[in-house]
């Protein structure tokens, strides 16, 4: 059965974002790729980028190859999206989220204002994952509480 006209053309449209990150991907052109991704209408874009990519290499080279705002609204979506991923979806939000707390400079002039309130809505993703009750998640998830708490110290 064909798809409607409408969701045709916004399956298209999905194909065509999925076809342009991943050449942006290919030329290592992560800061646009990652920008494409995040501006799309839904988290899939951003944990299909995620998950095509060398997380090490983006994140834990001397400096990341994001850009601070970048960074932000990475660990702003990824967090949003917690409470309610499927399980194999929250395995990446979670490695990548610890990882972003680590790239991240709270200080950073370009994200230092906007940073406090994120992080307050990280946490209160994170606190409603854990009040589902699965004993599998606790640890790490309070592992990145720690992470995200420590991000105020600085």
């Amino acid at each position: 059965q064909v798809p409607p006209p409408a969701q045709h053309s916004k399956v298209n449209k999905l194909e065509l974002l999925r076809k342009e990150i991943m050449q942006f991907l290919q030329q290592r052109n992560y800061e646009t790729a990652f920008t494409k991704a995040l501006s799309a209408s839904t988290t899939d874009m951003t944990l299909f980028c995620c998950s095509r990519v060398n997380m090490s290499e983006v994140l834990c080279s001397p400096s990341p190859l994001l850009s601070p705002p970048i960074l932000l609204c990475l660990m702003q979506q990824l967090g949003a999206s917690l409470a309610t991923s499927p399980k194999a979806d929250f395995t990446i939000e979670l490695n990548w989220l610890q990882e972003l707390a680590l790239a991240i400079n709270p200080a950073d002039p370009s994200i230092q204002k906007h940073v406090p309130g994120i992080m307050q809505q990280l946490i209160a993703h994170v606190d409603a994952k854990m009040a589902q009750n699965d004993p599998k998640l606790r640890r790490p998830l309070q592992r990145l509480l720690q992470m995200v708490r420590g991000m105020f110290l600085v």
